[in-house]
């Protein structure tokens, strides 16, 4: 029976996806006691709603009146449980299934050890890697160090606190984390120092991978101030005997052996090696396919000429389909295919959507190929690394094995269906996820090859209807856990979404109507975020947030607005909508079908139609000068948003991909 403490202060995206791989681990017995640091409104609401999902049997949501602090909040956790062993963890780790097994495994071998820790990729003297491995996410690596465990638990004398495990009995002799560091770092190794003064063992199971994001709560600036004097506190009690063991660790890490068992022996680049080229995938998951790669460029290009028959290509899919039917079930890996992986709307939506079906425990990833854009993958923080491919035909004629592979654009489509035709097992799905797809001829094709199509509307199920098959509608929906309503003070300010993949008749409408505005209202803030455009275009100042990738960026521009300015017919401006309203920002849109499933006139939006600089303008107006009016809309924009939520999103996907045919 383990306790489990998780201090939480905000960052609820962490806490959510941390408190979930906790409960969903039932292999051992465990009370979860998670302790509520005063944060702020939504987090504290968000926790309650989260946990009433589950046995309240199993957890307890202590709540901390002022911000006590991590050590604190750890302490009084710890205090609250009395299972004889205790887990104390960092609320931006993901844990894998059997993790407790683990850990009781490990206790269970000495009765000397008294602390035990994992390997990770943000760590002290436990890091086995900078960061989950290409072609990797943080389930299937756990799977993979697991694989090339010794089955020892050596000793590492200083655990890091992101997962601290500890038999409740040393808490007894010795008592909790000294309170003399504050809020928190040295800490732990502050009670490692002391567990091996009074003889016991501090060990680390080089089998136990748990992802840890790292930096997950305070900012830079604070971190260091904290660390720097709680170092102070540290040296000035532990220096000698701390010195000799971190002296003798570098001489002789007793896990460095991890590192190679994981990354030569199937041909693995380190990713501390790639610095802005593209790289094979993981060759751990990848299966040779009996094609070449001048074999699969000709084979796509000639799957995607007009010329080539419909009918013969779906011969040859029912044919591979009837040939399945007798193999054993597939691997339940779903992979996204995504071109170009860079910091466009498509493939941000991907990289979300992925990590959101981790905390699900979907095992999913994205392939892709080109170079990768770094900034993409850090739109938030992420449980996986995508393998890349240096070309198409490199990734078709080496491509990791799955169950389920979901096209996001037509050439990969196309790209989908030459690899079922090679492996017969796989389930095929289209994601279309901007309505101009729905007129694009080669959309058009891939729909009469792939009979399963995901859409985010009832109106684009409508427009391809006609191509046969299965259309299912997953509405898109808005990660509350970035885009709520701060309710800060707000001067008027009126904001603008550009995207590269919108048309530049977008931007030139933008500065249309801004100019308008200008002069109707000299005293509003006008300002511009995304990215494709130049400030200087317009004829007096704009503020200029620049290309925001980051959710919690967009989080803080959206909250700084009054009001919010959608233009285009795009994907990315439905979700962006969505998270002004979110963040209680009135929206004034343009009147596209991407957004009819949410977007009400004059119930939580003013929309005006598509082009019509002057409707826009004239909305705008209206919104600025009315203030009962806005604060309808905001009120319920609030509730579209509650409604619409990536939660949501993500467990419908879930329950698609995851479908067995019958």
């Amino acid at each position: 029976m383990f306790d489990v403490v998780i201090p939480v202060f905000n960052a609820m995206h962490h806490a959510r996806a941390c408190i979930k791989s906790v409960l969903h681990d039932d292999t051992i017995p465990l009370h979860l006691y998670v302790v509520n640091d005063h944060s702020a409104g939504y987090t504290t609401e968000a926790l309650r709603q989260l946990l009433s999902g589950y046995d309240d049997a199993r957890y307890t949501l202590i709540e901390n009146h002022e911000n006590l602090g991590y050590l604190k909040s750890l302490n009084r956790g710890i205090a609250e449980g009395s299972s004889p062993y205790v887990l104390c963890l960092n609320s931006d780790t993901f844990v894998p299934p059997g993790h407790l097994r683990r850990l009781t495994h490990a206790f269970e071998s000495d009765e000397q050890i008294a602390v035990a820790t994992a390997v990770s990729d943000w760590a002290n003297w436990t890091r086995i890697c900078w960061r989950i491995p290409q072609g990797y996410n943080a389930l299937d690596f756990a799977r993979r160090v697991a694989e090339v465990s010794t089955g020892a638990f050596p000793d590492i004398h200083n655990a890091s606190g992101f997962y601290f495990a500890v038999r409740r009995s040393v808490f007894d002799s010795l008592g909790l984390f000294d309170e003399a560091y504050g809020f928190g770092y040295w800490e732990e190794t502050d009670f490692c120092m002391r567990v091996l003064d009074a003889g016991w063992r501090v060990v680390v199971d080089d089998g136990l991978f748990v992802h840890h994001h790292g930096q997950g709560t305070l900012d830079k600036p604070s971190q260091q101030k904290h660390m720097n004097a709680n170092r102070r506190i540290f040296m000035k009690r532990w220096k000698r005997a701390y010195r000799k063991l971190e002296k003798a660790w570098k001489k002789n890490n007793p896990i460095s052996y991890v590192d190679p068992a994981i990354f030569s022996d199937r041909g693995i680049v380190a990713p501390a090696l790639i610095r802005g080229r593209p790289s094979a995938a993981a060759g751990s998951q990848a299966t040779q396919f009996p094609i070449s790669r001048e074999e699969a460029r000709r084979r796509l290009a000639e799957l995607m000429d007009p010329a080539t028959s419909l009918g013969e290509i779906l011969s040859t899919l029912d044919r591979a389909g009837d040939a399945s039917k007798s193999q054993s079930t597939a691997p339940p890996q779903v992979l996204f295919l995504v071109p170009d992986l860079s910091a466009d709307a498509a493939g941000l939506a991907a990289i979300q959507l992925v990590h959101q079906l981790l905390t699900e425990h979907v095992d999913a990833n994205i392939v892709t190929y080109g170079v990768l854009d770094e900034q993409a993958l850090q739109v938030c923080p992420v449980a996986f690394s995508p393998h890349v491919y240096p070309d198409a035909a490199s990734m078709l004629s080496d491509f990791p094995d799955c169950g389920v592979l979901v096209a996001t654009d037509s050439e990969m489509a196309h790209a989908a269906v030459l690899l079922r035709q090679l492996r017969p097992h796989l389930k095929l799905f289209h994601w279309i996820q901007d309505q101009s797809g729905c007129e694009d001829e080669q959309t058009h094709r891939a729909c009469r090859l792939i009979a399963d199509r995901v859409v985010g509307s009832d109106w684009m199920a409508r427009e391809l209807a006609g191509f046969g098959g299965t259309t299912h509608v997953v509405p898109p929906g808005v990660n509350l856990d970035f885009f709520h309503d701060l309710r800060c003070l707000r001067a008027p300010h009126v904001i603008a979404w550009v995207g590269a993949d919108t048309s530049s008749g977008d931007f030139e409408d933008v500065c249309r109507v801004y100019e308008a505005l200008h002069r109707l209202c000299p005293g509003i803030e006008l300002a511009l975020c995304g990215q494709g455009y130049e400030t200087r275009a317009l004829p007096f100042p704009v503020k200029d947030h620049g290309r925001v990738t980051r959710l919690d960026q967009l989080a803080t521009a959206l909250n700084e607005a009054t009001f919010f300015l959608g233009l285009g017919s795009t994907s990315p401006i439905a979700r962006t909508a969505l998270a002004a309203m979110a963040c209680g920002t009135a929206a004034v849109l343009s009147r596209q079908q991407s957004i009819t499933g949410f977007a009400k006139h004059e119930h939580n939006c003013l929309l005006f139609e598509p082009s019509d600089c002057d409707g826009a303008v004239e909305q705008l107006h209206r919104i600025i000068e009315d203030s009962w009016l806005r604060q309808r809309l905001i009120d319920n924009a609030h509730q579209t948003a509650s409604a619409h939520t990536a939660v949501q999103q993500t467990r419908k996907m879930a329950d698609l991909l995851q479908q067995q045919d019958t």
